[in-house]
């Protein structure tokens, strides 16, 4: 193995957790997360000539979000979506998927995951993966003044949530 391909073990393996985490809270999907996750690294990987930012963490963060984001607004989705819940439906959840859920079962995660996308990525950044705001808006290439509306709204609906299903 040359020193790049080591280069770039070290960072899958440093960053590809909180990456599917990341993916999977927008398309909640354990196998899609772990395909996006793969895709987000390739493009790391494929693109890591043009990297000139100052966090590597932050960048992996905004190509895994883009690529969540297209995933969502994809037509191929669009299609498949009825699809699966069709086969869902015939088929026992995967142990993958059992592990999952069980870790989702938690309130104010469950809670989290019912709010709108928008405000669930700015409370997943801030909280869990304890970005900044400054770093939130460079993330996700948005005014500082709207992530921080976002983040004090996106609190406003899970208080509600919680308070609501506890």
């Amino acid at each position: 193995m040359d020193d790049q391909e080591l280069e770039f073990e070290e960072i899958m393996d440093r960053y590809g957790t909180d990456i599917k985490r990341i993916v999977y809270m927008y398309v909640r999907d354990y196998s899609l997360a772990d395909d996006i996750t793969q895709e987000t690294f390739i493009k790391c990987f494929t693109h890591y000539h043009q990297f000139r930012g100052d966090s590597l963490r932050n960048w992996l963060i905004q190509i895994a979000v883009n690529r969540s984001k297209d995933y969502l607004r994809s037509a191929y989705k669009k299609r498949t979506l009825l699809g699966d819940s069709l086969i869902n439906l015939l088929k026992s959840p995967s142990v993958e998927t059992k592990v999952l859920e069980k870790s989702i079962e938690d309130d104010v995660t469950a809670c989290l995951m019912n709010l709108p996308v928008k405000y669930r990525e700015i409370i997943t950044l801030y909280y869990y993966k304890e970005l900044t705001i400054k770093e939130i808006s460079d993330t996700l290439e948005k005014n500082e003044n709207t992530i921080k509306s976002r983040l004090r709204r996106a609190k406003d609906l899970l208080k509600k949530e919680v308070s609501k299903n506890g």
